[in-house]
């Protein structure tokens, strides 16, 4: 969509044009007698100086904090799936995957079913529980804001729709096929490496 074309565009441009995003150094000082490493003595020593700093913030393209596979699990069972004609796959973990190929080239569909939803809230009121699928979006994800981990997913052809139903959570979206890799991360670092953003919440 030119939408977002669009806003990915300007996110490119002010990684470029920011002199926050990336730290450099340039010294312009014609005729004084000066060495580089005298230059880089004296900005580490400012440096080191207890101050206000502002931290590199992790880019929307930044994929390398995302959490990566822990290791390998067999799998117990494959069996056919009656309903839909395609496989069930059962993993040593517990994990079960539903899988049937799909005239869509180049392109998948996929949908993530974790138990438990808005009935296992403590505190919910009455109402509110339509509002939960909404503030799941709301978690930062593996260093990244929510809003520049959406953009990451958009960057990179994936969509992720955020369900959360009286038992359980769900995820439904679709993706490029050479993205599933880092799907597969996005999914693992949300349910393991989130923390709530609580300024986004606010003005929402």
């Amino acid at each position: 969509p030119i939408a977002t074309d669009t806003k990915l565009f300007n996110q490119f441009l002010t990684a470029l044009l920011d002199k926050q995003e990336n730290l450099s150094l340039t010294v312009d000082a014609p005729g004084v007698p000066c060495q580089p490493e005298e230059i880089e003595s004296v900005f580490l020593s400012a440096w080191a100086r207890p101050q206000q700093r502002m931290y590199y913030r992790p880019h929307y393209s930044d994929t390398l904090a995302l959490a990566g596979p822990s290791g390998r699990i067999k799998m117990k069972l494959e069996s056919a799936e009656p309903v839909t004609g395609g496989v069930i796959w059962r993993f040593s973990n517990g994990m079960q995957v539903m899988y049937k190929k799909a005239e869509t080239a180049g392109q998948f569909k996929y949908a993530f079913l974790f138990r438990g939803g808005y009935a296992s809230v403590p505190g919910l009121k009455k109402g509110e529980g339509p509002f939960v699928s909404d503030i799941l979006g709301f978690y930062d994800v593996a260093g990244k804001s929510c809003s520049d981990f959406n953009l990451m997913l958009q960057a990179n052809g994936i969509t992720m729709e955020r369900e959360v139903s009286e038992s359980n959570m769900i995820l439904t979206g679709t993706a490029p096929s050479g993205k599933l890799p880092l799907l597969l991360q996005s999914v693992l670092s949300l349910t393991k490496d989130r923390s709530f953003n609580a300024q986004e919440y606010d003005y929402y």
